[in-house]
């Protein structure tokens, strides 16, 4: 299902994004995440599109040292008519970089995440087409959230009434389409659905297919997310009612 995090716009962004990569409806909201407001890809994702691509020779991963503070995660990667990209991570780096006293995965999966550094790097490099700039999602994640910093406040050299008043008409953000409005009710509603017969219930109403035809016609990428969501829905009540017919 889609992950509980995502707003109608992500869910928009990952599969716009994920389908440029050729990935599935369905591998996209599985395998893109948005984080700080910027997609990013799963680093097995990322090592999968590559190595199924007819440009990847080869990647090959390893891991040295005995100590941690020996660590080293390298990637070598090979695309065809080019030379090999090797890509190095170490805990030192990791140190250096301010990612080791952080609570999380770094503390719980310190190779796994060296690896995922080295592998993020190497492939980005040598695949720079195929991820479409795509950072890995472990890589994203480290990052600091943005905050934007309200401009200085100037100090008045002249009294208010000697200088000129000049009112700005506020910044208005566009309204959403009704299109939109109704897309983003049903994706919250197929989102956090419960029970298949209520599934059928609401795919079937009148104003549901109404809905569905015109986004076909003029959202073909928003009726596709609608339509893998019912799919996922199906797939997870069959899967409940099989695992309860073999209890």
């Amino acid at each position: 299902m889609v992950p509980k995090t995502f707003t109608p716009a992500d869910i928009v962004v990952a599969v716009q994004l994920g389908t440029s990569i050729g990935l599935s409806v369905a591998q996209s909201l599985h395998n893109i995440a948005i984080i700080n407001g910027k997609p990013s890809i799963y680093g097995d994702m990322m090592l999968a599109l590559c190595r199924a691509s007819p440009l990847c020779e080869y990647v090959k991963e390893e891991m040295l040292g005995n100590k941690k503070e020996e660590w080293v995660a390298i990637c070598t990667v090979k695309r065809k008519g080019n030379p090999e990209v090797i890509s190095k991570f170490s805990w030192q780096d990791a140190v250096d970089a301010k990612l080791t006293g952080k609570p999380g995965p770094w503390l719980s999966y310190p190779k796994r995440m060296l690896q995922m550094r080295a592998r993020g790097f190497a492939l980005r490099d040598a695949f720079p087409d195929l991820l479409n700039g795509l950072i890995s999602q472990e890589e994203a994640q480290d990052y600091p959230t943005q905050t934007i910093e309200p401009p200085p406040v100037q100090l008045q050299s002249k009294p208010v009434a000697e200088q000129e008043v000049i009112q700005e008409m506020p910044s208005i953000e566009p309204e959403k389409s009704e299109l939109i409005k109704r897309y983003d009710w049903l994706v919250g509603q197929l989102t956090d659905i419960e029970s298949r017969e209520y599934l059928e219930k609401l795919t079937s109403q009148t104003k549901i297919i109404n809905l569905r035809n015109e986004l076909t016609e003029k959202e073909p990428k928003l009726a596709a997310v609608i339509t893998d969501l019912i799919e996922q829905a199906l797939a997870s009540f069959e899967e409940q009612g099989e695992l309860a017919n073999a209890v």
